[in-house]
């Protein structure tokens, strides 16, 4: 390993660690606004948790940008929304992630929570549903940005799980019913037509 490539290990591994501890008391929550059932939609809310934990007092929050991670079998992003204050920028970034920026820039008032905004989902299947929103740390595009601070990194992820529609689940439970109605009178006739012999 040549000097360069080791002081470039060496650099990186020193940035992430700085960038987990400075990072920790700060975390993203994603919360779902309802049950996750088979053909209605889904609203989920992502907030922004202690968003200036163990900063400077004079902290400004710039922005913030997330790629959303979903299984394409169980559910399919219907819309996103930035919450009230927050300009969309979810086109500069792309299809598949979530951005928003402000200005002026969110002052350090000591909140415990700020609303990001909320993804729309349509609940395709049963099963279990995982969201992840995440950032790639290095990308001034993802994460937090920070006036005074820089970029910070964030994941946050949900598991639900996903139910039949009430309708289709009724309907199921009656066929099946059924089914076994047949069947009973089948043996039913059965057993009388050997008794018969």
């Amino acid at each position: 390993m040549s000097k360069l490539s080791l002081w470039r290990t060496l650099a990186l591994a020193l940035g992430l660690a700085t960038a987990a501890t400075g990072a920790s008391a700060v975390s993203l929550s994603l919360q779902a606004q309802g049950p996750a059932i088979v053909g209605q939609g889904l609203d989920v809310k992502v907030v922004l948790e202690q968003p200036f934990a163990a900063l400077a007092g004079d902290e400004l929050l710039l922005s913030f940008g997330f790629g959303i991670g979903l299984d394409a079998t169980q559910a399919r992003i219907k819309g996103i929304s930035v919450a009230s204050g927050w300009d969309d920028d979810g086109a500069l970034l792309g299809d598949g992630s979530m951005a928003g920026s402000r200005f002026p820039a969110l002052a350090n008032l000591a909140q415990a929570a700020v609303e990001l905004g909320t993804l729309h989902l349509d609940v395709l299947s049963a099963g279990t549903l995982t969201l992840m929103l995440s950032s790639q740390p290095g990308n001034p595009n993802q994460g937090l940005s920070y006036l005074y601070s820089g970029n910070r990194a964030l994941q946050a992820s949900l598991q639900l799980s996903a139910v039949p529609e009430p309708s289709s689940l009724a309907l199921g439970l009656l066929g099946g019913a059924g089914l076994a109605g047949l069947m009973r009178r089948r043996q039913a006739n059965g057993v009388c037509a050997a008794q018969k012999l």
